[in-house]
């Protein structure tokens, strides 16, 4: 079988940029019709396409780049590290929802630099 954790964990080590999104998505989806336990797949593709889609109709500041790898990226490389492991039900849900969490925090920081005091936009 595929080591979707380990080529996952490669793209999250790299730097964010579009091209790498797309790999994160493609690998993810892949994953998910591959698994048992798909959500955690689902949950990638998804955060990653979305961010796809956005930084190429307006590519990201690097600092702006900077700070969503600051946001994003501990969560996952902790389930991934998680993953490694038999892993309980309730113990992955948490690493679910901290990922969730994350992306939800990156959208309300993506709105302060673009919209200033309009979060939720």
């Amino acid at each position: 079988m595929k080591n979707y954790y380990g080529e996952l964990r490669g793209c999250l080590e790299s730097q964010f940029y579009a091209d790498n999104f797309e790999h994160i998505y493609s690998v993810s989806y892949e994953a998910a019709g591959a698994v048992d336990r798909p959500l955690f797949f689902v949950l990638l593709w998804s955060i990653f396409h979305s961010l796809d889609e956005r930084w190429r109709q307006r590519p990201f500041h690097v600092t702006v780049a900077r700070q969503m790898e600051q946001q994003l990226r501990p969560p996952i490389l902790a389930y991934l590290d998680a993953a490694a492991r038999p892993m309980p039900m309730e113990e992955e849900l948490n690493l679910l929802n901290r990922i969730a969490a994350a992306f939800r925090g990156w959208q309300e920081i993506e709105a302060q630099i673009l919209y200033g005091d309009r979060p939720g936009r």
